[in-house]
C-alpha cells in the first residue's frame, strides 16, 4: 500500500513539475548527440524500448556538475500507432527524478525527440531510448584555456597559429622566411605577432567563410610601399597585413605580401559556434541593446566564468562590429574569485574583476581573455554585486549599469543589493529553460530590468499580489519577495 501512495505522489508530481517545464519537441529520424561547447560534458541513462525502468545508475559526478538541458529520447512506435507513448514517457520521467532530485529544477531545459525512422520493431529496438543529461562541471586551468581558444576561433583571431615553422618544401605558404634568411630579408606583421625568428604565412590557417586572403609581388621603394600598405589598411573589413621584403641586384626592395579581406555578402557577425547550446539564445546581449538604443555610455558588467563562451563570443563579435558606438563606456569582468578556494571566498571581498574602458578592442578583448586565464569560477555563487559597486566606484560617470548574467549561477552576495544606486538592466545568458529567481529579485531591489534574448520585463512597477510573466514562467511580488505564482491567470 505504502509503494502504492508513494508511486501515486511520485506521478502527481511528475505532472505538475512537467506542466512547469515547457519541454521542446522535436521529432528526428534518428538521434544524434549535438556538438558540445568547451566545458559541457553529457552522460546517457537507457531505457529499453518499450520500457520505463533505468538502466544505469547516473554517475555521481554529474550531480555535483550544474545541470542545463536534459534530452528524454524514444521511438513511434512502428507497428502500434496507437501505443501510449505518453504514459510511457511520464514513467521514465518519474523513475529519473526518484534516481536523479537534481533534475527537478525550473532552470533545466528539457526536450523530447520522438525518433520516426524506424520501419519495425527490429529498427526500433536498435536505436538509443532514455536520457541524455547535458552538465559542465567545476573549470579548471584546462578547460579555460579551451574555452579561450573557442572564442579566438569564433572571433577569427587565431593569428599565432598563422606563423608556424614548416619545412622549406611545404606548399602553401606565400614566403619561407627560412629559405630567405642568408639573403638579408626583412620581415614584418601589423595587427597580430609573428613567430620572433620565422613564419610562414599560410592560407588554411586564418581564412574563414567570411574572409578571402587577397596576394599580391611589388617592387617599390620603401616610400611608395609605405602608401601602398596605407591604402591597404584603408579597406573596409581588412583584418591582416602581412610581408616579405628582398633586396635584388638591382638595390630595389621585393615586397610579397598578404592580407584577408571581409566578403561582401559575409554577415555582420562571425557565427559564434553550430551546436545546439547557443543557437538559441547566445545573441542575447546585442539583440537586447539593439532594442535599448536609449542606452548610452553603460557599464557592462560580465560574468566570464566557465561555460560563457558562447555569449562572450558572440558579444565580443558586436562590440568588434560597433566599436565606435557611444553605447558601451567600459567594462568590467568578474570571474569569481582567481580560483580561490570556496571555502576562501568572502562575500562581498571574493575578487576577480577587472576592468578596461572600451576605447579599443584589442584592449577590451585581451583584458576579457585575462581575466578569464586567472580563474574560471569554482562553485556555482558568483560575485555578481561586488562587481558591480567596484565597477561603479571606478566609473562614476557611466549612465547605466547593464549585467551579463549566467542564469545557472546566482549572485552569493545579493544582501549588498542596498549598496547600488543606480538601477541595474540584467541580460540573462541561459533562460531558455527559464529565467533565475535570484536576478529577478536583484533587478526589482534596484529599479531596474531583466532581458532575454525575445523579452524585457521591468521590475519598478511591479505591484504586491499581481502576477507578472517573463518566457513561460510566472511570478508575483510578496512581501518584498519575488515568488513562483502556483496559479495563473
Amino acid at each position: 500500500m505504502k509503494k502504492l501512495i508513494h508511486l501515486l505522489a511520485a506521478m502527481l508530481f511528475t505532472q505538475a513539475l512537467s506542466a512547469q517545464m515547457h519541454p521542446v519537441k522535436d521529432t528526428l529520424p534518428r538521434y544524434e548527440l549535438p556538438s558540445l561547447l568547451p566545458g559541457v560534458r553529457t552522460v546517457q541513462i537507457p531505457v529499453h524500448f518499450d520500457r520505463a525502468q533505468l538502466l544505469k545508475e547516473v554517475p555521481p559526478e554529474t550531480a555535483s556538475g550544474i545541470i542545463q538541458r536534459i534530452d528524454l529520447v524514444y521511438t513511434l512506435n512502428p507497428t502500434n500507432p496507437r501505443f501510449d507513448q505518453e504514459r510511457l514517457n511520464r514513467q521514465r520521467f518519474t523513475n529519473l527524478l526518484h534516481a536523479f532530485p537534481q533534475a527537478n529544477n525550473p532552470l533545466i531545459e528539457w526536450h523530447l525527440v520522438a525518433q520516426s525512422g524506424a520501419k519495425n520493431t527490429s529498427e526500433a529496438q536498435a536505436l538509443f531510448h532514455g536520457f541524455t543529461i547535458y552538465f559542465r562541471m567545476e573549470p579548471t586551468a584546462e578547460s579555460m584555456k579551451t574555452e579561450m581558444d573557442y572564442l579566438d576561433e569564433c572571433l577569427g583571431l587565431k593569428a599565432p597559429l598563422s606563423f608556424t615553422m614548416r619545412k622549406e618544401s611545404e606548399p602553401d605558404g606565400i614566403a619561407d622566411v627560412r629559405a630567405l634568411k642568408e639573403s638579408s630579408v626583412e620581415k614584418r606583421a601589423v595587427l597580430f605577432k609573428a613567430d620572433p625568428e620565422f613564419f610562414v604565412l599560410r592560407k588554411a590557417d586564418l581564412e574563414t567563410p567570411c574572409y578571402t586572403m587577397q596576394t599580391g609581388k611589388r617592387t617599390l621603394s620603401e616610400a611608395n610601399f609605405k602608401k601602398l600598405e596605407d591604402s591597404i589598411m584603408r579597406l573596409p573589413g581588412i583584418t591582416h597585413l602581412s610581408w616579405t621584403t628582398q633586396t635584388n641586384k638591382t638595390g630595389k626592395n621585393k615586397y610579397t605580401y598578404a592580407y584577408y579581406l571581409r566578403n561582401a555578402d559575409c554577415s555582420d557577425f562571425l557565427p559564434v559556434s553550430f551546436s545546439w547550446f547557443q543557437s538559441a539564445d547566445a545573441d542575447a546581449v546585442r539583440e537586447t541593446f539593439l532594442r535599448h538604443p536609449d542606452w548610452q555610455k553603460t557599464l557592462v558588467v560580465m560574468d566570464v566564468t566557465g561555460s560563457m563562451s558562447p555569449y562572450i563570443g558572440k558579444t565580443m563579435a558586436w562590440v568588434k562590429a560597433t566599436q565606435d558606438s557611444s553605447q558601451v563606456f567600459a567594462f568590467v569582468y568578474f570571474n569569481d574569485g582567481d580560483m580561490k578556494s570556496t571555502a576562501d571566498k568572502v562575500d562581498g571581498n571574493v575578487g576577480g574583476v577587472y576592468s578596461v574602458r572600451n576605447t579599443d578592442f584589442n584592449a577590451v578583448y585581451g583584458q576579457l581573455k585575462e581575466t578569464m586565464r586567472r580563474g574560471g569560477g569554482g562553485d556555482a555563487p558568483e560575485n555578481n554585486v561586488e562587481a558591480m559597486l567596484k565597477g561603479s566606484a571606478q566609473f562614476p560617470d557611466c549612465e547605466e549599469i547593464v549585467m551579463v548574467a549566467d542564469n545557472w549561477a546566482s549572485p552569493r552576495d545579493l544582501e549588498f543589493v542596498f549598496k547600488l544606486e543606480r538601477p541595474v538592466h540584467i541580460i540573462v545568458c541561459g533562460s531558455s529553460g527559464g529565467v533565475n529567481i535570484d536576478y529577478i529579485q536583484l533587478a526589482y531591489e534596484t529599479g531596474g530590468s531583466v532581458h532575454t534574448i525575445e523579452e524585457d520585463l521591468e521590475l519598478r512597477n511591479i505591484e504586491p499580489g499581481r502576477q507578472f510573466r517573463i518566457g513561460q514562467q510566472y511570478f508575483t511580488l510578496i512581501n518584498g519577495k519575488i515568488v513562483r505564482a502556483e496559479n495563473r491567470y
